[in-house]
């Protein structure tokens, strides 16, 4: 689907505020196959920082102020298992409020990301995006494709085995 020009969506890191709106919603089974709530997302976070690891930011989708989404910006040791690229970031656990897919936000939201990666960690002088996506997420890979993404093989690394490798040079 093309983005509706109108949308007035944003992407901002994550604050305390955007919590209860992201809380709120659940995904349909067959899409908690592919990525995790954003409740699951500030378990793990929450559990790296307290071990010093302050490499993964949450990052929120906003539509008109209301959070409708979360992904993570990943430049932690996870990011090893994806690519030998040291200027890469790792995309993880995108969701989006399933009440606002199929308005074009998750192709805004890409076509935002490399603008956004600049503005707000330009210390990491990232030059590529890099994700892994299930096989069978058919319509994340169309996403990803047609956004610029291109497939590098599958992850032979647990516990990602079998994922599709994906990246988008800058």
């Amino acid at each position: 689907m093309q983005p509706q020009k109108t949308l007035n969506i944003q992407l901002k890191p994550y604050e305390d505020s955007h919590t209860e709106s992201l809380r709120a919603y659940q995904l349909p089974p067959e899409q908690t196959l592919f990525t995790a709530l954003p409740e699951k997302v500030f378990e793990r976070i929450a559990a790296r920082n307290a071990l010093g690891d302050f490499s993964a930011v949450p990052i929120s989708i906003l539509l008109q102020d209301e959070a409708i989404g979360l992904f993570v910006l990943d430049s932690g040791p996870d990011l090893d298992l994806w690519t030998a690229n040291r200027n890469a970031v790792f995309l993880r656990s995108f969701s989006i409020n399933p009440a606002f897919q199929g308005k074009g936000i998750g192709t805004l939201v890409m076509q935002r990301l490399p603008e956004f990666i600049a503005s707000h960690l330009p210390e990491l002088y990232i030059n590529e995006i890099v994700l892994g996506v299930n096989r069978e997420n058919k319509t994340a890979q169309k996403l990803y494709h047609r956004i610029g993404f291109n497939e590098y093989g599958f992850n032979m690394n647990p516990p990602f085995v079998g994922q599709i490798i994906m990246k988008w040079c800058l």
